[in-house]
Formats: C-alpha cells, structure tokens, sequence
C-alpha cells in the first residue's frame, strides 16, 4: 500500500491537503519472469539485460563470446543472471541453450532475439557469402531460436516473443541490401507468427531501433584510432542526427525500455506490431 499526499492551493490563499491511499505495481513489472536473451554480450543487448534485470526479471544471458555475457552478467548486477555462450547459426547451440535454461529457470517466459550482424565492409568474403552469414545471423538464428522455445511457451499457454529488427528494414538504408532484407523478414516474421500463437496466449511484437551509439559503432567510427570517444560520437550525430525531427540519435537504454514494457504485463493486449524507437527518422 502507497499513501499519495496531494497538497492543492485555490486563489493563493486556501490549501487543501488530499491522502489517498491505493495499491500501484511497478510499470513493466517483470519480477520473477523468466528471459532467454541472445546477442547480450553489448550495446542492445546489454543495454535489454540491464533495463530487465531492474525490473525484476531473470535472465539467461546468451552470446556468441561467453565472457561478454558474463561481462553483462556482472554490470547487471543481479546474482540470479546466469550467462551461457550461443552461436545462432547452429541448431545444436541453440538447442543445448535452451535446455539449459529451462534446467536452471523451469520456464521460459520471455524470449528477446536480439542476435545479430551488421554487413562486413571490407571483407574478402564474396557477396554470395556475406549473403548467408548475415541471413543465417540475422533471420534464420531468430526463427531457429524462436522454434526452439515455442514449444514450451504453448505448452505453458503463455510466452511474450520480442524481435528486434532496424528501421532499415521498412525501405533502403545506406546499411546494405542484405542487412535490410534480413530486418525486414524479421518484420513480416513477427506478424505472422502473431497470428499463429495468439490463440495460445502468446505476443509477438519486434522494436525497430534507428541509430543507436553503441562501442560497435564507436570502434567502426574509430578503425584508424585517430578520434577521440567524444569526436567519434560527434561524427556518428553529424551523420544520423539530421534524418531525426527529435534531433537525437537513440541508446540502448531506449531499446531496453521498450523491450521490457512489450515484455510484461502491462502491454498484454499488443501483438504482432513493429515498434520504432528511432526519433521520428521514419513516420508511416
């Protein structure tokens, strides 16, 4: 029980004192709700760990690199974390992941893909395989992993799905044919699979994030080592600011926030809708 104290001042001379008493939750209260996040090793991810974590969930931390999950673990805070290393292009990682979480957890509730790969600038790799790595990080890890875990959430007649994909998904971005495809299946995944699991209970929603500064993007800015931290931010919102009416580029914290309300409770009756989190960049 929370007691509220209103004081209220009518014409400057009569003050009325209000106590009102009444029961609050927390908003996007995810207290003892069970998370299988991957690519939580940094920036989104991270940045969804955190926000969760502060919000009561547990988190089964997953990354390719197992000491960045571990590293998350730690800046978390929270004891009851437990981090594990996943590969998403490989169905034996996933499935071993899996079972490991519902052997610590009991449940999955809450699924967050947020695994994934930018286009590799520089590469030797022929387009052909730039191709499939990023298809087979980007789209087909979330549906494998997603498939994984579907079974248990209709079995339990309850589960929240949260996809993240990038507003480069709904048109073209300077960020490359293939990524943009594999944002937007991650999209039209996402609905459909609302469709087909609303009737177990289950939501499925995707965020699409603008541009959001992360140490990925600083180190992409900073190959040379020639700018400072502050100079690489400041190039990274002389590039991306302009494209933004609110005239700010986004953290992972935005991402986070909006992850963690889709994730509980309070947002039960939406499903199967993408989500910007980008400044205004793109207005439908």
């Amino acid at each position: 029980m929370q007691i509220l104290l209103f004081i209220c001042i009518s014409n400057f001379s009569d003050i009325i004192i209000i106590i009102y008493k009444k029961d609050f939750k927390l908003i996007a209260d995810l207290n003892n709700k069970n998370v299988f996040l991957t690519g939580a090793g940094n920036g989104i991810g991270r940045g969804i760990a955190i926000i969760m974590a502060n919000q009561g969930a547990n988190l089964f931390v997953t990354d390719i690199d197992l000491k960045s999950a571990q590293e998350t673990i730690n800046i978390s805070n929270a004891d009851k974390n437990i981090p594990s290393k996943l590969d998403v292009t490989d169905n034996d990682s996933i499935t071993n992941a899996v079972n490991k979480c519902i052997e610590k957890f009991g449940s999955i509730d809450i699924l967050v893909n947020n695994a994934g790969i930018p286009e590799p600038q520089n590469s030797s790799l022929t387009k052909q395989e730039i191709y499939k790595l990023v298809m087979d990080v980007n789209l087909t890890g979330t549906v494998n992993c997603t498939e994984t875990i579907i079974p248990y959430m209709k079995k339990q007649k309850y589960g929240n799905i949260i996809n993240i994909a990038s507003i480069a998904g709904l048109g073209a971005r300077r960020t490359g044919g293939v990524y943009t495809l594999s944002k937007a299946g991650v999209i039209r995944y996402t609905k459909g699979l609302a469709v087909e699991l609303g009737s177990y209970n289950i939501n499925v929603n995707s965020i699409s994030p603008g541009a959001v500064w992360t140490d990925f993007q600083k180190n992409s800015i900073n190959a040379d080592k020639q700018h400072s931290d502050q100079d690489a931010k400041n190039l990274f919102d002389k590039r991306y600011v302009p494209m933004m009416p609110l005239g700010r580029t986004q953290t992972p914290d935005d991402i986070g926030n909006l992850a963690a309300f889709l994730a509980s409770d309070d947002a039960c009756n939406i499903t199967g809708q993408n989500i910007n989190v980008d400044s205004g960049a793109v207005i439908e």
